[in-house]
């Protein structure tokens, strides 16, 4: 049985190379980070912890909005704040993140990735999750041989999200290496795993706007091609 997945989508930075705040740049009509929390729905998550920092109110508010949950329903979306978003970086996110989720395996997606397929984020969490998978992607620990973190891959290329081990955030939080959290990737050595995917969506980001600009021209495509239906687990309103 494959474990619940939640995802941590990091949005507190202040954009600076793009000269524009990422989150709430237009995607097809929405905001990116929009398309970003649509893209983890349709690839499962259970829920949305979203770490905001910089115009965090704004966005907190357009996320609110898109993702209004029916009375009596659990709330899809949680927020977390960054206050020092200014003087720290994605780590220190991920961490004011860690620290009020839940227990178990995550996804790890910046808000600027929105490209990702549905089917992508299934296939890598059936592929670490399954019931033949190290033990250590359930809640409960981990042994001395696990893989604690599994990427999407493509050749040598690493991409996003890993789908982070339960037994890999007690090593995020403790983490005082140099390097932040790619420190902490290089220090973990055969404890990662490799998920192979011919999805670009994993390697798409916006940092500039010419990275922009060619995620919106295969965005587009993709979803004229139908690759960004909504699926069962993302309720529309």
């Amino acid at each position: 049985m494959v474990n619940p997945v939640q995802a941590l989508v990091p949005a507190a930075g202040l954009s600076s190379r793009m000269g524009d705040f990422k989150p709430l740049l237009d995607l097809g009509g929405k905001a990116l980070a929009v398309r970003t929390v649509e893209s983890l729905f349709r690839g499962g998550a259970a829920r949305v912890t979203l770490v905001l920092g910089f115009r965090g109110d704004e966005l907190e508010g357009v996320l609110r909005r898109e993702f209004a949950d029916p009375p009596g329903v659990p709330p899809r979306l949680r927020f977390v704040r960054n206050r020092d978003f200014m003087g720290t970086d994605m780590l220190a996110s991920i961490k004011a993140a860690l620290a009020v989720m839940e227990p178990g395996p995550f996804f790890l997606l910046p808000a600027d990735m929105p490209a990702v397929r549905g089917d992508t984020l299934r296939a890598l969490a059936k592929f670490a999750l399954a019931d033949s998978a190290p033990a250590h992607f359930a809640p409960e620990g981990y042994g001395a041989e696990s893989k604690l973190v599994c990427f999407p891959v493509r050749g040598p290329a690493r991409g996003h999200p890993p789908l982070i081990s339960a037994a890999c955030i007690p090593l995020i939080m403790d983490w005082q290496g140099g390097g932040g959290l790619r420190g902490l990737w290089e220090s973990l050595g055969p404890e990662t795993a490799c998920f192979p995917t011919d999805d670009p969506g994993c390697f798409m980001d916006a940092d500039t706007p010419e990275d922009l600009a060619r995620l919106g021209e295969y965005w587009l495509g993709a979803y004229q091609r139908g690759e960004y239906r909504l699926r069962e687990h993302y309720r529309e309103h």
